[in-house]
């Protein structure tokens, strides 16, 4: 059975949908010559459907994808729910979180193969997906939505 849910619980669960539906999320990568451009495309696109846009940096060309809403999140934390890593990613962000935004690094090969893998910056051979989610409360929302 599963635990009783106070009224108290469900007011915030409210607050903290309210705050993911206002929010927005932009995710990117740096594309090296070494690789190819549609496989990086693709996982970017496995982690946030939306629009892609390129930026370029002298040699390197940075991706972006922009998207808004508490879809994209649900998305990324149920795969991260499934998988069951709620303890290590909720640690992860807790390292990276700012006053308005949580930080979260992706390896780009395990994200071109579906799968989220979080990284810290430089262990990802191939540079890693940077997802930026931009919210009133990144604590709170954090906690909330690493619960387990």
């Amino acid at each position: 059975m599963g635990r009783k849910r106070s009224i108290d619980d469900i007011k915030e669960e409210y607050y903290l949908m309210k705050m993911l539906e206002n929010s927005t999320i932009q995710i990117h990568t740096y594309l090296y010559p070494c690789e190819d451009k549609d496989r990086v495309i693709i996982a970017l696109k496995n982690v946030l459907e939306g629009e892609v846009e390129e930026e370029y940096h002298g040699e390197l060309t940075r991706i972006v994808v922009k998207g808004r809403g508490k879809e994209p999140v649900r998305k990324l934390f149920n795969q991260f729910r499934n998988r069951r890593v709620l303890a290590a990613v909720r640690k992860h962000i807790m390292k990276y979180i700012d006053k308005d935004r949580i930080r979260i690094y992706l390896h780009k090969q395990s994200a071109f193969a579906g799968v989220y893998s979080i990284c810290d910056p430089g262990d990802s051979p191939l540079g890693e997906i940077v997802v930026d989610i931009y919210v009133d409360d990144p604590r709170s929302i954090t906690m909330w939505i690493t619960r387990f």
